[in-house]
């Protein structure tokens, strides 16, 4: 039977499995036009909204571990893609730093708190388990929107 932490870890990495295949599934099949299309005012195209999931997930995950990578959250909602193949290169590129760090964490780092900088919030300051389950949820909040973008533009560009 696996540690308490090796659950975690297996866990962390069995959603993120998925979550993955689900960006992958989002993604292709669509041409450049799809990929940088936003549905309205203030949306994100499925591009930017890849950029900035793979930057945040890898991220927080690093937060996790009391790691701080430099960023700029911005950029990324100006990402656009010339193919599906570019973005499925991102998500390549991305993923193993996220296993890297999911295979870091340890019962000691878990409830060690940590305060970030925050373009939101000006600071956050959350233990190691708060951003594991965070670098998740939110990727989990964007493959939606990516889904529903998808559909909406095949809706209307069919």
């Amino acid at each position: 039977m696996p540690s308490t932490i090796e659950a975690l870890q297996i866990a962390a990495n069995q959603i993120l499995d998925r979550q993955l295949d689900e960006w992958r599934d989002a993604i292709r099949g669509l041409d450049p036009g799809g990929l940088n299309w936003q549905p309205g005012e203030e949306t994100n195209s499925i591009s930017a909204l890849v950029a900035h999931s793979m930057d945040a997930t890898r991220y927080h995950l690093a937060n996790a571990l009391g790691i701080t990578l430099d960023r700029n959250r911005e950029e990324k909602f100006d990402h656009a893609a010339a193919s599906a193949d570019d973005l499925l290169a991102l998500i390549d590129a991305t993923e193993p730093d996220m296993r890297d760090y999911i295979s870091q964490l340890t019962e000691e780092v878990l409830p060690v708190e940590h305060t970030r900088p925050s373009s939101i919030t000006g600071s956050r300051t959350h233990n190691g388990a708060y951003y594991v389950f965070h670098a998740l949820q939110h990727n989990r909040e964007h493959i939606g929107q990516a889904t529903l973008t998808r559909q909406l533009y095949e809706q209307q560009h069919g």
